[in-house]
C-alpha cells in the first residue's frame, strides 16, 4: 500500500480539476443514466473519494503547515463543489448524484478533521452558567410550542 501525504493531495488537485470541468459541461452530454461519460465521471469521483478518506486517516500524523495548506486547498474546493452539484441536480443522474454526494461528505469530513486538528491545541473555555441556563430554559420553551 502506498503511503499518502499532503503533497499527494496537491498532485491529485489536477485530476479533481478535470472533474470539474466535466462536470460543468456534463449536462450537454449525460441525458441517460447508462451515459458513459456520466459512469466515468462517477467512477473518478469514487476514486477519488477513496483517496480523501485515506487522507482523512492521516489528518493527526500531519504538523500544523500542512494543516493549514490542507485547510487552504479545502477552502478552494467548496465554491467548485457548489457548481459541481448545480451541474450534477441539472442532469438527474442517480449514479453520479449517489457518488457525488459520497464525495462530498467525504470533502466535508476532512474538513472538519482538519478543524479539529487546527483548534486542538486552544483553551477550550466553560460556558457561563446563566447562559446555559438560558439555551436550557429557551429549549424547553421551543419544544413545548411546536408540541
Amino acid at each position: 500500500m502506498i503511503e499518502m501525504t499532503f503533497s499527494t493531495i496537491q498532485f491529485e488537485a489536477k485530476k479533481i480539476s478535470l472533474v470539474v470541468r466535466i462536470a460543468n459541461f456534463i449536462r450537454l452530454f449525460a441525458k441517460s443514466p447508462s451515459n458513459w461519460i456520466s459512469l466515468r465521471i462517477a467512477k473518478n469521483l469514487m476514486r477519488d473519494t477513496k483517496f480523501i478518506e485515506q487522507q482523512i486517516a492521516l489528518v493527526q500524523q500531519m504538523d500544523t503547515e500542512q494543516v493549514k495548506a490542507a485547510s487552504a486547498f479545502v477552502q478552494h474546493m467548496l465554491p467548485i463543489l457548489v457548481k459541481m452539484d448545480k451541474a450534477i441536480n441539472e442532469i438527474e443522474n442517480q449514479e453520479l448524484s449517489m457518488a457525488f454526494r459520497k464525495h462530498e461528505m467525504a470533502i466535508y469530513k476532512f474538513e472538519a478533521k482538519l478543524h479539529v486538528k487546527q483548534t486542538e491545541h486552544l483553551p477550550v473555555m466553560p460556558t457561563d452558567p446563566e447562559l446555559r441556563e438560558a439555551l436550557h430554559y429557551n429549549t424547553i420553551l421551543c419544544l413545548t410550542s411546536r408540541l
